[in-house]
């Protein structure tokens, strides 16, 4: 198996698809690859704060089809930038019985109908697992498939599009938007570890607003600030120490009463970073600093799905919450082109 057609079978595996959503995956990587043979370097020189640096967008390749599809009526009001009151709304746990979660098998002619299904949530549990919607079950594009059919103990309704952060964190490119930077990001192997620590990339700044958040108070630190800024309700003493609040966290859609179980989480790691072109000559230690504290790449999480995810890419990790896997690869495409 050649480079190109192990990348077409990681991405398989990464994004869950057989064909015949697949073989889209296979030309999206096809092309990056030819796209990426006509550039005389491997990687996509960016600006950052002035300098250059190279970001590999490798591990958002799996992502590519989570997107399409994904800009329903809900999504484009979050990428208008939804309200704070309505993005805090937590999302609905809806319960879903074994005979509606069970897909029926896949007939002989290889695509599914709406008549193949007795419930609609039979069919979005389809559309969730191929966005792509290769058996053209969202006739009309809305993200609610087959809605001619009873809706089932879930329906869309219930069980929402989003349950993304309780937050004034800056929304995300729509998911036309996200393609369209996918296809600026040049594919390719990440790069080494060497001399990789975490005090590479200073982080938790005391001085918040040089970095551009809006810091309620002189004392507050990055850390403080953006535990604010996701909150609900949150209350600080002179020291801007938490002493209240409630956070909801994007990955696991769980309501948080606490700031010691919330965790600050750099969407696409440090680590990430350092193999995708910040270890290179080109960022200056200024340059990772600003990273490390650049309010658009930190997002509020709770404490055990953060270490869960550790460093890893999409393509090894993605959030329990299925609900914000297409705003999770927004701004992976987002911080990665950035």
């Amino acid at each position: 198996m050649d480079e190109r057609e192990q990348l077409v079978d990681q991405c398989f595996k990464a994004f869950g698809v057989p064909d015949p959503g697949g073989r889209q995956c296979s030309l999206r990587v096809r092309e990056v690859a030819t796209e990426d043979d006509r550039r005389t370097g491997p990687g996509l020189r960016v600006k950052a704060d002035g300098a250059t640096g190279t970001f590999v967008a490798i591990a958002v390749l799996a992502f590519a089809l989570a997107i399409v599809g994904c800009a329903g009526p809900q999504e484009k009001e979050r990428a208008g930038g939804a309200g704070r009151k309505n993005a805090a709304q937590p999302a609905k746990g809806a319960k879903v019985s074994r005979k509606d979660a069970e897909i029926p098998p896949l007939p002989s002619d290889g695509n599914y109908d709406c008549a193949d299904f007795e419930t609609r949530t039979q069919a979005i549990a389809v559309l969730d697992r191929d966005p792509s919607d290769s058996h053209y079950l969202d006739g009309d594009g809305d993200g609610i498939p087959c809605e001619d059919l009873p809706a089932g103990e879930s329906s869309f309704a219930d069980a929402g599009s989003l349950s993304g952060p309780a937050s004034g964190a800056p929304p995300p490119p729509s998911a036309e938007k996200a393609l369209s930077m996918l296809e600026g990001l040049a594919a390719g192997p990440p790069g080494s570890m060497a001399g990789y620590s975490r005090d590479e990339f200073p982080h938790w700044a005391s001085e918040a607003e040089r970095y551009g958040w809006k810091e309620p108070d002189g004392s507050c630190d990055v850390r403080d600030t953006a535990l604010i800024r996701d909150g609900e309700d949150v209350e600080i003493d002179g020291d801007c120490s938490i002493t209240a609040g409630t956070w909801l966290d994007p990955y696991t859609g769980r309501t948080l009463i606490a700031s010691s179980e919330v965790e600050i989480d750099h969407v696409v790691p440090l680590a990430n970073a350092w193999r995708s072109g910040a270890s290179s000559a080109a960022w200056s230690i200024a340059d990772r600093e600003a990273y490390a504290n650049d309010p658009e790449v930190l997002l509020s999480a709770d404490a055990g799905a953060n270490r869960e995810k550790g460093d890893k890419g999409p393509e090894a990790w993605k959030p329990p919450n299925h609900d914000y896997w297409c705003e999770y690869a927004r701004r992976w495409i987002w911080i990665k082109s950035d």
